[in-house]
């Protein structure tokens, strides 16, 4: 569920956005706590012509995204063919790329603003993903979000000697996780990084880190909702994190 009511969307999301996109993205999610980082973007946009999603799923926020935006193109990519079929629909132009092996179909510098969220956990490495970014913007904006290894329900896992949830060594079990997990649930997330290290990276290849925040979806009990709150105050806590670079 969003944190905030529906009706307090921009309303290109509300036109836009289903129960279906919101209910399966855990950014979208936690809109409330993104919105600071829209309004920036949305102050740059008559800079932002060309975006690009990088797993951009069944197309919602990115359709949303860019109509909120006024940009004239908007390109997205992903490896599961029902998601492009459900994206095309959206007006997205999509691409069947696999971001950890090929490089994204794209001349030098043609793109102003690149979108990924949710994608990172399931990718063993990211400076392919950095590398390729970097190429195609030249000039404009990352925006990506992604768990957060060092958050305090990872950190409370490994004092009791558990798993976190987001670095999974089997595709058959849950091993080893908090009790509150379905052990039967496979979310293919192979690696997650810590805040710190995520924004490491990004200044390693050549982008400027401009606004970072926490992020806190499926809130399952008032216990939940509290904890977040209260750990959020720290961006290094998040369970997930959000975070709009630039490349200059």
């Amino acid at each position: 569920m969003l944190s905030q009511p529906r009706e307090a969307l921009p309303p290109a999301f509300r036109e836009v956005l289903t129960d279906r996109d919101i209910n399966k993205n855990s950014t979208l999610q936690s809109f409330d706590q993104i919105s600071g980082q829209l309004d920036r973007l949305y102050r740059e946009r008559e800079s932002i012509d060309v975006i690009l999603d990088i797993g951009c799923g069944r197309g919602g926020f990115v359709a949303a995204l860019g109509k909120h935006l006024e940009a004239s193109v908007i390109y997205g990519i992903d490896i599961d063919e029902k998601m492009r079929t459900y994206a095309s629909e959206r007006g997205v132009t999509t691409f069947d790329t696999n971001i950890d092996s090929e490089p994204l179909p794209f001349e030098d510098g043609t793109v102003d603003l690149v979108v990924s969220f949710g994608l990172i956990e399931h990718l063993p490495y990211y400076s392919k993903l950095f590398r390729e970014t970097a190429r195609i913007l030249q000039h404009g904006w990352f925006w990506l979000s992604g768990p957060n290894l060092a958050s305090w329900l990872n950190r409370l896992a490994l004092l009791f000697g558990y798993q976190p949830r987001n670095v999974e060594i089997s595709r058959e079990h849950t091993a080893g996780t908090l009790p509150v997990y379905d052990r039967n649930s496979f979310l293919n997330h192979v690696s997650a990084p810590t805040y710190k290290a995520l924004i490491d990276l990004l200044e390693h290849h050549g982008f400027e880190p401009i606004d970072s925040i926490a992020l806190s979806p499926y809130q399952r009990s008032y216990l939940d909702r509290i904890l977040d709150r209260l750990f959020s105050m720290r961006t290094s806590l998040g369970r997930r994190v959000a975070v709009l670079s630039r490349l200059d």
